[in-house]
């Protein structure tokens, strides 16, 4: 898969496990000039994002979104997965960062 450059953090937290939470990467691809999303290490579109996040919270109504962003990522990108989820459904959305 595609390396994550973090955003850093000073209380960045540990991992749970994977059934407990659906990880959404965000990569930039500034030559491009556009985002590349991975839900669990498979390449989904934008327009696809709310559903294939529906179908993971299908499989644990309890799951919590983790989103891994590039730091250079534009802002509104990661609002398009926390819009995402909120329609499928999500309760909870995190954010990883690196610590510092």
């Amino acid at each position: 898969g595609r390396k994550v450059d973090l955003p850093r953090a000073s209380e960045a937290g540990g991992k749970e496990d994977s059934l407990s939470e659906c990880v959404v990467n965000i990569t930039w691809e500034a030559e491009a000039r556009q985002a590349v999303w991975m839900i669990e290490e498979e390449a989904v579109s934008r327009g696809d994002l709310t559903k294939r996040i529906a179908v993971r919270l299908g499989r644990n109504p309890a799951v919590r979104l983790l989103v891994r962003a590039d730091a250079d990522l534009p802002a509104g990108h990661v609002s398009a997965v926390v819009e995402a989820a909120a329609a499928a459904g999500v309760s909870e959305v995190h954010f990883a960062t690196r610590s510092r």
